[in-house]
């Protein structure tokens, strides 16, 4: 019993929304006594919906667990609105693999997989259920404290503490921290923070009104999470202004994977707007950095572009290189 006090005690504690998807399936496992528990992210804004595997927990018996590490979750009609929070699927074609869906408020977000040599029984269900509910209320919660209203991004309050755990280094590994390894050549972690204003957004509000305004907003925001990786982190920071902690593996990539989505929003269709451009800067995230430090150097390679032509992105280091911005390490930002 002291485990499992300690266990919600523990989950209960956790921010990382990836974090806590992979805690809910170790503590599966271990409350029902199933033999192998896969815990699954859905991502449908992505530009190919898929499945991405969190983790997977499995007893010694297991195995390495390779059926279950390659289940068949196109077999969920993961759009049929049957399937509510809290409701068990069986696989279709294997009668001991179950699914649960993992949501917040109504909006799927992952599902919990278990699996064994016999199907759950009437005890296990109830307790999955009740573990389901119990995720969907955290995770309900961290939405309301960490992510913008309007947007469904996350929010400038919670920006601290995710830069002080990137340009620090915190120790974070594996599915926990829900990042791809794989993409850090020489095992590194290196970060770039982006700053993305929208051209002429007051134009908008002023001419179509605000109500068309806060539909631009959420369009571009939905524009953004389809653009970028799931582990990258969009904020709002108000008004027209995005930031973005973006993982990289080399100098360079960022510019890369900016660069794409200001094509995305260029080619994206705004209903009533119709064109929309973005101007982008950004900066390497140094180890010494304060949040104020690495904003400061993108938001001033944002201003260079503003004042050249804007729709364009550049990075505050080719800048300084070329004599065309300063590399002041303190700036008139404040954060939360």
């Amino acid at each position: 019993m002291q485990k499992l006090i300690d266990s919600f005690a523990r989950l209960s504690g956790l921010r990382d929304r990836v974090a806590l998807m992979g805690a809910i399936g170790r503590l599966a496992r271990d409350v029902t006594g199933v033999r192998c528990v896969a815990v699954w992210r859905w991502e449908p804004d992505a530009a190919f919906p898929a499945w991405t595997l969190v983790n997977v927990s499995h007893d010694s018996d297991a195995g390495r667990a390779s059926r279950i590490t390659r289940p068949r979750l196109d077999a969920l009609a993961v759009a049929d609105p049957t399937w509510r929070q809290g409701d068990a699927q069986p696989h279709r074609t294997d009668p001991a693999r179950w699914f649960y869906a993992l949501r917040s408020a109504s909006r799927l977000i992952g599902a919990i997989e278990v699996g064994g040599r016999e199907r759950p029984g009437a005890a296990q269900h109830a307790r999955l259920r009740s573990l389901v509910r119990f995720f969907d209320h955290l995770h309900a919660l961290l939405d309301e404290n960490e992510c913008d209203a309007l947007t469904g991004l996350l929010n400038r309050k919670s920006f601290d503490e995710a830069f002080a755990r990137i340009a620090f280094d915190a120790p974070e590994r594996g599915a926990a921290r829900g990042l791809d390894a794989s993409r850090d050549e020489d095992g590194l972690r290196r970060w770039s923070l982006g700053v993305i204003d929208i051209d002429h957004f007051k134009r908008i509000n002023d001419r179509f009104g605000h109500l068309i305004g806060d539909e631009v907003l959420i369009m571009l925001a939905q524009v953004m999470r389809s653009t970028l990786r799931a582990d990258d982190r969009i904020y709002r920071f108000g008004g027209e202004e995005f930031v973005v902690l973006l993982r990289i593996a080399r100098a360079g990539d960022e510019r890369i994977a900016f660069e794409r989505l200001r094509v995305a929003v260029e080619r994206h269709a705004f209903p009533q707007v119709g064109a929309l451009t973005v101007s982008t800067g950004c900066t390497t995230v140094r180890a010494d950095d304060t949040p104020a430090d690495a904003f400061g150097r993108a938001d001033r390679a944002v201003y260079w572009v503003k004042e050249n032509g804007r729709n364009q992105v550049r990075s505050h280091e080719e800048l300084f290189s070329a004599g065309a911005a300063p590399d002041a390490s303190s700036t008139a930002v404040e954060f939360f």
